[in-house]
This record gives structure tokens, C-alpha cells and sequence, in this order.
């Protein structure tokens, strides 16, 4: 079997429980039908004139697809743009692949008429390299013939920063209380939206009494699920008074935490 290819490391797979609604979906009696698929609602305005987030467009994918006529998405994507796909159901266990690639059974994907990647079922957020059309499909098994199908909701939310994102409810940031012998400062954070979160974006800033603004995130040590300042390294200098400080972090969408805030008091 083909080995479980990433084009260009833009596929990211997310674990958890599968969501059958995505926040912020609007329906609508207008749509039109896809190939393999249902009728998706368009995007009707709001009050305020603006278009209002688009259903997620369903798919069915039959486990006789085959890359050679596979499913498409019916819409070419633009550099960027990025998909949430959520897949349910199954065509059958399959013998796993020996070599580590894909299993017999799964759901895969090509972009561009690119190698198959690996879909799965869950949830996925997966950016598009170019400019170009992904299809679906079923990894075959050469030993058996495969029943059931895979459904697919798939919705664009256009490339990073884009205004769909906030559909999406962000992060959440806490700062925990202190505790005898504990770290000076803790965190907890967690994601809500479901596709994990980008430790790179968490910030821990001291604003001073003085006016003077220390940034501590150099000196954090974080984890999936929160962070800890031990202790100040010897060459940051906070001069004594009761100060604010404050963190964020962001997720792998784009959207960030409300800032959470703990004041310090430095003798």
C-alpha cells in the first residue's frame, strides 16, 4: 500500500469527538447540489448586509471510489485556503498495511492529482499548497470487496485570518491561583473550536507599576495544557510594587484567548 503522504505538510490531523455542527452555520433553501453529494446552503446576508457563514457542504463517498474517479470537492481552492472536513462511517476493517502506509478501507485524498494523503474520520483542518481541486476516495483492498461509505462536511473558512474563522469559539486562558512551594506564576488553557492550539502564539507580559513592560514568555516553560514561571531568572529586573500581568494564546485556526490577568506583588 501507498505510504500516508502529507502534500507539502499542509494536511494537519486533529484529534477528537467528530462534530456534527459547525458553529455559526446558516441555513438557507437555496443551494445547489454537489457531485457525490447533498444540497448546501448558500450564504444569505444578515442584517447588518454582510453574508453569513455558508453550511458545510456534504459529501458521500462510497467505498467503490476509486482516485481514478474519485469525489470532488466542486469548487477550485485558492493558495491558502483552508477546509474543515468532517468525516463519518466506514467501508470495514481492512488488514492493516505491513509497510506503515495507508490501510486498505481508509479515506483518502488527493490534491492537484497529487499522491493520496490520509483523511480518516474525525476532524481535520487542512490548508490548500496552490491553487487547485481536492478529491476523495477510498483506499482499496486488494483482498476483499469493501461496503458502507464514508460522509463528508466540508466548509471553507478561506485562508489564515479570515474573518469565517471567528465562527469558531477561541481559546480559553486562566491564570491558576498560587500555592505554598508552587511555581510564581501558572497557567491553564484550553481549546474549544477543536483543532488545537499554537503554543508559538502564547504570551506572558508583566505591565509595571513604573510603566516598564517585561516580557516573561521566554522565561515559561508550556505545555498542551498550561505553562509555569518557576521562578525569575537573575537578569530580569522587576522593581518592587503590585504589577499586572497578562497572557493569551491562540489556536491552530488563527483565534485568540481573551487575555487572562493575575496582579504580582513584588516587595
Amino acid at each position: 500500500m501507498r505510504p500516508a503522504l502529507l502534500p507539502h505538510a499542509c494536511a494537519l490531523a486533529l484529534a477528537g469527538v467528530l462534530a456534527l455542527a459547525l458553529p455559526g452555520c446558516a441555513a438557507s433553501t437555496a443551494g445547489s447540489t454537489a457531485p457525490g453529494g447533498t444540497r448546501g446552503a448558500a450564504s444569505r446576508p444578515t442584517e447588518s448586509g454582510a453574508p453569513a457563514q455558508a453550511a458545510p457542504l456534504a459529501l458521500r463517498v462510497p467505498a467503490s471510489t476509486r482516485l481514478g474517479e474519485p469525489v470532488p470537492y466542486p469548487a477550485d481552492l485558492a493558495t491558502g485556503e483552508r477546509l474543515v472536513i468532517e468525516a463519518e462511517g466506514g467501508v470495514g476493517a481492512g488488514e492493516r498495511d505491513p509497510a506503515g502506509g495507508i490501510d486498505p478501507g481508509a479515506l483518502i485524498a488527493s490534491f492537484a492529482g497529487g499522491p493520496a494523503f490520509l483523511v480518516g474520520t474525525g476532524r481535520l483542518l487542512w490548508t490548500a499548497p496552490a491553487g487547485g481541486r481536492l478529491a476523495f476516495a477510498v483506499e482499496p483492498d486488494p483482498s476483499r470487496r469493501l461496503g458502507g461509505d464514508y460522509r463528508l462536511r466540508v466548509l471553507s473558512i478561506g485562508p489564515r485570518g479570515d474573518p469565517r474563522q471567528r465562527d469558531f469559539p477561541p481559546p480559553r486562558i486562566a491564570f491558576l491561583a498560587r500555592t505554598s512551594g508552587g511555581p510564581l506564576l501558572a497557567l491553564r488553557y484550553e481549546d474549544r473550536a477543536g483543532f488545537g492550539l499554537d503554543l508559538k502564539t502564547l504570551q506572558v507580559i508583566l505591565d509595571a507599576e513604573s510603566g516598564e513592560r517585561v516580557v516573561l514568555t521566554p522565561y515559561v516553560t508550556a505545555d498542551r495544557t498550561g505553562a509555569a514561571l518557576r521562578q525569575l531568572p537573575t537578569d530580569v529586573r522587576i522593581p518592587p510594587g503590585v504589577h499586572r500581568v497578562r497572557a493569551t494564546i491562540g489556536d491552530a485556526l488563527g483565534n485568540a484567548a481573551a487575555p487572562a490577568e493575575v496582579f504580582l506583588d513584588r516587595p
